[in-house]
């Protein structure tokens, strides 16, 4: 199968953006972007639980349907820049990562909920 130009060179793109990362100049970049945009974090934990398939949530079929947009909305409405260690809930267990089936709460109280 012949790729086209484009292709290829979204290729060589993700090939060089990997070698860049792992960097030192790499890592504290990304460093500083997810101190200045913590809700990133979130999103990583949140697309790793919904895809990986030896997960829970892949196995009882719970999908993301969350933005990053929305998770700073999130963020910035249950001001978790004021919690020790913020964590974001699922309002309804068995729902999906929505907008309105999620909230930011401390990480002990949602230990503590079993969710």
């Amino acid at each position: 199968m012949k790729r086209t130009c484009e292709e290829r060179n979204k290729k060589k793109f993700r090939v060089y953006q990997q070698k860049w990362k792992k960097t030192e100049k790499g890592k504290l970049c990304a460093k500083r972007y997810i101190e200045k945009n913590p809700w990133v974090k979130t999103m990583n934990a949140i697309r790793i639980r919904c895809n990986n398939k030896n997960s829970n949530y892949y196995k009882r079929g719970i999908k993301n349907f969350i933005s990053i947009k929305d998770l700073k909305y999130l963020w910035i409405t249950y001001k978790a820049y004021l919690m020790a260690k913020p964590s974001i809930d699922r309002i309804d267990n068995n729902g999906n990562y929505e907008l309105n089936n999620c909230r930011y709460i401390e990480l002990k109280d949602n230990l503590s909920q079993g969710g």
